[in-house]
């Protein structure tokens, strides 16, 4: 549950939260060695290649990319030599060191508020049944490791004023160096689990997308327009199924590693916002960001 927050942020809890226990998230060997090169109805070139951006060395990525690339092989003869590549650099895997297990944090929602006084954000999150989850949370090991993924549910109302804020979770990761049977050396990070909770943050003005003008892929936007003296509340809501890819990069120890995060709606989450008067406001939707992030000028 939150820690103490600063001013202009309200929380509050209706209902005890329920998490789905950890699932697995297998490894790309485990994948091509269950479904098999031969077995088109399940593994496609786009498969394979996502498989491998998620959870393999960058290294391995590489030669993959090449390899899907040659358009002087058919498409299943291409899809054979990456299965045969994924099952030969992650066979008769030795450990020659394990480090103690690293905490890292993994964004799961963002709440974003225009900087204008009298403005306001408020988010509320509810569930009817043990199932009925919000949001669902998967994190890949790296080097073919184990992942893990869970689904929460929550029943919370979240409101700010004058700060954007990101709710983390925390996951822990237990780094290896290791060297496969053909003598390459690489790291692999075995998720172990994740946490049952969030925390609320207040997003650093690096860390914010609010005001940036140059922030990738847009997926939604709207212009709303507030005439002077008059305050106008609007509701935006980001679907059910949505998905955020991030990409974590804790630094473990001397290696820089990769870790992909992704982040899925499970319903519909909806947002309100208090609009003050006298301003034009875009609200903006980046992608792989959970939460809407706003723009705003002065009307003339």
């Amino acid at each position: 549950m939150p820690s103490s927050l600063p001013n202009g942020i309200e929380f509050e809890r209706l209902k005890a939260p329920i998490i789905s226990s950890g699932t697995d998230q297998y490894s790309p060997l485990d994948i091509v060695t269950t479904l098999g090169s031969g077995d088109k109805r399940h593994l496609s070139l786009e498969d394979i290649l996502y498989w491998s951006k998620l959870s393999m060395p960058a290294e391995f990525l590489l030669r993959a990319k090449k390899i899907a690339q040659d358009q002087k092989k058919s498409v299943g003869r291409r899809i054979d030599m990456i299965v045969n590549e994924t099952k030969t650099f992650l066979s008769g895997v030795e450990t020659l060191k394990t480090y103690k297990k690293r905490s890292i944090c993994i964004p799961l929602l963002e709440l974003h508020v225009p900087k204008v006084k009298g403005c306001k954000s408020t988010f509320s999150l509810d569930y009817s049944k043990d199932n009925d989850y919000s949001v669902s949370a998967s994190l890949f090991g790296f080097g073919g490791g184990i992942g893990k993924s869970r689904s929460y549910a929550f029943s919370d109302k979240i409101s700010t004023t004058h700060k954007c804020l990101q709710l983390r979770i925390e996951a822990w990761v237990v780094p290896k160096k290791c060297r496969n049977r053909r003598g390459d050396t690489f790291w692999r990070g075995e998720i172990l689990s994740i946490s049952d909770d969030y925390e609320i943050f207040v997003l650093e003005e690096h860390m914010d997308y609010c005001r940036v003008v140059n922030m990738g892929k847009i997926l939604y936007s709207k212009i709303v327009l507030v005439p002077q003296g008059v305050n106008r509340t609007i509701k935006i809501s980001i679907k059910k199924g949505y998905n955020a890819q991030i990409t974590l990069q804790p630094r473990l120890f001397s290696m820089n590693a990769e870790i992909v995060a992704v982040m899925k709606t499970m319903k519909e989450i909806a947002t309100e916002y208090t609009l003050r008067g006298g301003y034009k406001y875009v609200t903006i939707l980046p992608e792989n960001i959970i939460g809407h992030c706003w723009n705003w000028h002065e009307l003339g």
